[in-house]
């Protein structure tokens, strides 16, 4: 294998971790509430494994599927640089599309059950009281 050929696989494989780092973080954004969870676990392994099968996948394409152990180590400085400089930024972006889904989709929705809620209480006290109307002891 040239040199030329094992830097592309090297930078590939800090742009894959430092890709997948972000992956990770949507992920945790969108599973935050299974923290411990069976299930949340059930899906981490099958990211990972997706994360695995994907890095797998560029190394037979650009180097005939040869694992060096300084691509490992481009794997840990990809993390690295990503935890170093660009997660806040990442997460912050996370967050941001949260709340715009939140505002747009979800509270509307609330709104409207809401209303429903009330339409349907109203209506079960209407009935309730309905019936207590019938139902007058005699003596």
């Amino acid at each position: 294998m040239s040199l030329l050929q094992q830097i592309q696989v090297f930078l590939s494989s800090i742009a894959i971790a430092m890709f997948f780092c972000a992956l990770y973080g949507a992920f945790n954004r969108i599973f935050y509430r299974w923290h411990g969870k069976i299930r949340r676990w059930v899906f981490e392994l099958l990211l990972f494994l997706l994360f695995a099968y994907g890095y797998f996948r560029v190394l037979v394409i650009l180097c005939q599927a040869q694992l060096n152990i300084h691509y490992l180590l481009a794997l840990f400085i990809g993390v690295y640089l990503y935890q170093r400089f660009y997660a806040f930024y990442v997460n912050l972006w996370y967050e941001k599309i949260a709340i715009k889904i939140n505002k747009h989709f979800f509270s509307p929705l609330r709104k409207q059950m809401q209303k429903i809620h009330v339409i349907i209480k109203k209506r079960r006290e209407k009935r309730k009281h309905g019936k207590r109307k019938e139902k007058k002891p005699q003596n």
